[in-house]
């Protein structure tokens, strides 16, 4: 069985997008890993929750505490998910996308650089230099010879150079 439809409804599929041949066209991601879009009942969520939201900075008024007390309950949300419980001795740190998680992972262990950390010649480079700083890496591949990190890590693109379809930087009107 074929389908066009993307697997998993995200917000803003194929809102059109500006092409340098001066066409529009419905935009595909094909970035999921560093820049997926909500879906829908994130955006709901968010959107349900707004009024209620405050800068948080520890104030005695109700919308001072209702994002702190949503925060700290995303919290426990999360380690209950682990199988952890609040008094477990474990901490969810809730990050805003994975680059700065992955960034506060790699600083959290204590690793020296004669620690060694597996990774893949795979991963970008704002997955693999936050473990390169930390420790010693070995780079694990798919073939016997895979033993070191790319030599370049030029942004990979369906709408990239010879493509066809670079995206224009300018604002929708």
């Amino acid at each position: 069985m074929t389908t066009d439809a993307p697997p998993v409804a995200l917000v803003g599929d194929g809102l059109p997008v500006p092409c340098a041949d001066g066409l529009e066209r419905p935009y595909l991601s094909f970035d999921m890993a560093a820049s997926t879009s909500a879906m829908p009942p994130v955006l709901a969520a968010v959107e349900a929750f707004l009024p209620w939201y405050s800068a948080g900075h520890g104030g005695a008024g109700y919308k001072s505490q209702a994002p702190v007390l949503a925060y700290e309950s995303s919290r426990l949300a999360a380690l209950a998910f682990a199988g952890r419980g609040a008094h477990s001795g474990d901490v969810a740190v809730i990050c805003r996308n994975t680059t700065e998680a992955i960034n506060q992972l790699a600083r959290r262990p204590g690793l020296s650089g004669g620690d060694v950390v597996a990774t893949t010649v795979a991963e970008h480079d704002s997955n693999r230099l936050p473990w390169a700083r930390a420790a010693a890496c070995r780079y694990v591949g798919a073939g016997r010879t895979a033993r070191s990190p790319p030599k370049t890590s030029r942004p990979r693109s369906a709408s990239g150079p010879g493509r066809g379809c670079w995206p224009s930087l300018a604002p929708p009107a």
